[in-house]
Parts: structure tokens; sequence; C-alpha cells
């Protein structure tokens, strides 16, 4: 795939893509989400990714499967721009995400 297609794409798979996320990163996208739904991309993967679009001055934004406060602390741990929950289900499950993610970064 070249890159002019690679970049008109609308969705990519990032499973083992560094390559390609560094790509996204230097294209000048303002953000690149990463969809962690689905579990094509492990925790183990996520700080190379968020990385190589660091690197190329795009904000990386981690989209969560499960959404526990351990999930939200390791994104946000490999430098992840923004985090969010992919399925909120009830009042108390928001609860647990905001304890478990609470409190302002320090750089």
């Amino acid at each position: 795939m070249t890159k002019a297609a690679l970049l008109q794409s609308r969705a990519f798979n990032l499973q083992n893509f560094v390559p390609i996320v560094d790509i996204m990163g230097r294209a000048t996208y303002d953000w690149v989400a990463i969809d962690m739904h689905y579990r094509t991309i492990s925790q183990r993967q996520l700080p190379n990714l968020l990385r190589a679009l660091k690197l190329g001055g795009t904000l990386p934004l981690v989209r969560l499967g499960e959404g526990t406060a351990i999930d939200f602390k390791q994104a946000l741990n490999a430098s992840a721009g923004s985090v969010s929950e992919s399925v909120v289900e009830c009042a108390e499950q928001m609860e647990r995400v905001k304890v478990g993610g609470a409190g302002r970064r320090r750089g």
C-alpha cells in the first residue's frame, strides 16, 4: 500500500505496524485515535505506538476496551493525550473510572 493510499484510508489496523503510526504521526494530522476496544492492540504495544505519534507532532488519543482504572493509568503512563471509555453501562462503572483516573498529570 502506498503512503498516499494509506493516508486516504479511514481506518487502519495498527496491530504490528509502528511504521504506519510513524507515517501517520508525520502526516500533519492534529490527532490520531487508537482504538483498543477489540483488543487488537495490547497495553504492551501502546507505548511504542504513542511514542511514534508524539515524535511526529500528533496528539495520540486512546479508546480503551474495558476502561478499568488500571487500563486508564497504563494508557496515561504510556503518554496518551486523552483516554476514553468504550462503553459505560452504569453510574457505578463511571464512578470507578473517575476515581481510578482522577488527578492531574504532572510533567
